[in-house]
C-alpha cells in the first residue's frame, strides 16, 4: 500500500529549483564547485566537481529557509537517480550555516530512478561532519531547511538528479 505523502518540493518546476542555493566547501576555504539546474527530463540536476584541496571536499544545495512543521509525518521520501556515489540528506532546525545538521546517507545503484524513504528517526545529529552524541533527536516540528550533499572525501565529478521531495505519514 502506498503511504500518504505531501510533496514539499516539486523539482520539475523551475521556480522551485532556483530557490535552492549552492553551499560548497568555499565556506571553509575549499575549491569544490556545484550547480543545481532543471534538466530536460523535468528533474533538478545537482552536479559538479568535489575537490579535497584546502578543505573537506563537499558540495551541497539548500532549500529556502522556512518553518517546515512536519510533526505529523514519519519521514521524508524522494525520487532520485545518482551516479552511484554516496550522498546525504541533511535537515537543520537552526537558521544558520553553522547549525547542527541531522543527517542520513544514501547510495542507491547508479543510473536508475528510485524512490527512497528515510524515517526521521534515522537522521543523526552532526556538526561539520562529526557525529554529536549529546544532542536530542530530530524534532520534525522544528525543521528550518533541507540540504542535499555529496558526501566528503569523494573527489571528482558527481551527478544527482531529483524529481521531488515529500514528507510521508
Amino acid at each position: 500500500m502506498e503511504e500518504k505523502q505531501t510533496v514539499l518540493f516539486d523539482f520539475s518546476q523551475l521556480d522551485v529549483v532556483t530557490r535552492w542555493r549552492v553551499v560548497d566547501d568555499w565556506v571553509r576555504g575549499g575549491v569544490s564547485q556545484s550547480t543545481l539546474s532543471l534538466n530536460q527530463e523535468g528533474a533538478a540536476r545537482f552536479f559538479g566537481t568535489a575537490s579535497p584541496q584546502r578543505s573537506a571536499g563537499f558540495a551541497s544545495v539548500r532549500s529556502p529557509l522556512a518553518e517546515y512543521a512536519l510533526h505529523a509525518y514519519r519521514g521524508l521520501a524522494f525520487r532520485v537517480k545518482t551516479d552511484g556515489k554516496r550522498y546525504a540528506l541533511n535537515i537543520s532546525i537552526g537558521a544558520y550555516l553553522d547549525s547542527v545538521l541531522y543527517q542520513t546517507r544514501f547510495d542507491p545503484a547508479a543510473n536508475i530512478w528510485i524512490t527512497l524513504r528515510l524515517p526521521f528517526v534515522h537522521f543523526i545529529p552532526t556538526f561539520q561532519g562529526r557525529v554529536l552524541h549529546s544532542v536530542p533527536p530530530l524534532d520534525p516540528a522544528s525543521i528550518k531547511f533541507f540540504e542535499l550533499m555529496i558526501e566528503e572525501r569523494q573527489p571528482g565529478p558527481f551527478n544527482l538528479e531529483i524529481k521531488w521531495l515529500a514528507a510521508y505519514l
